[in-house]
């Protein structure tokens, strides 16, 4: 068994450990609770390699992660802006502070406007893709669809397609 780090033998090692989980810098702490950073950053790596461990057994999927935090990053800006209109400046720091907190940690996992506007390049191109394959294959892209919940406004828009009549131009057509 390996022996306790540091950090787990301190007596405020809740509190240090909080601090870790916020993003809080390693010198900070050090220099707060009197621990060496070395410490502290063997701690925030050997709790990744757990964490990373975990995503990788239970199969959660790195992309629900950021959406879950892009969607606290959107309910920490509406607690901020609720702060901002009618709370006391303690309550208002606070907000300010939670909402840094979730939008660094979406920062370092390299989520920002310019990744999220590739992202949104890439799924028009995406989307026609998908469109393709169900003309030729409709009955496995609507199976394969059917596994995502989070898909199923694509597959109905996706049979709505196939229920409008579709109109074909012939050459002689065009040509009149």
């Amino acid at each position: 068994m390996a022996a306790q780090s540091s950090i787990d033998r301190h007596p405020d090692r809740e509190r240090i450990v909080e601090l870790i989980a916020s993003g809080m810098p390693g010198a900070e702490i050090a220099r707060r609770y009197s621990v060496s950073e070395s410490a502290i950053s063997r701690w925030r790596s050997s709790r990744m390699q757990v964490l990373n461990q975990i995503i990788t057994d239970d199969g959660t999927d790195p992309t629900e992660i950021m959406g879950r935090l892009a969607d606290l990053a959107d309910s920490a800006r509406v607690t901020r802006k609720l702060a901002d209109a009618s709370s006391s400046p303690q309550v208002r720091a606070r907000a300010i502070a939670a909402e840094l907190s979730v939008l660094d940690r979406l920062a370092k996992l390299g989520v920002d406007d310019t990744s999220t506007t590739r992202l949104n390049q890439a799924l028009g191109p995406l989307v026609r893709t998908v469109q393709t394959l169900y003309r030729r294959f409709p009955s496995e892209v609507l199976s394969a669809l059917a596994e995502h919940e989070e898909l199923h406004e694509l597959r109905q828009s996706l049979q709505a397609q196939k229920k409008k009549p579709v109109t074909q131009v012939t050459e002689t057509d065009a040509e009149s």
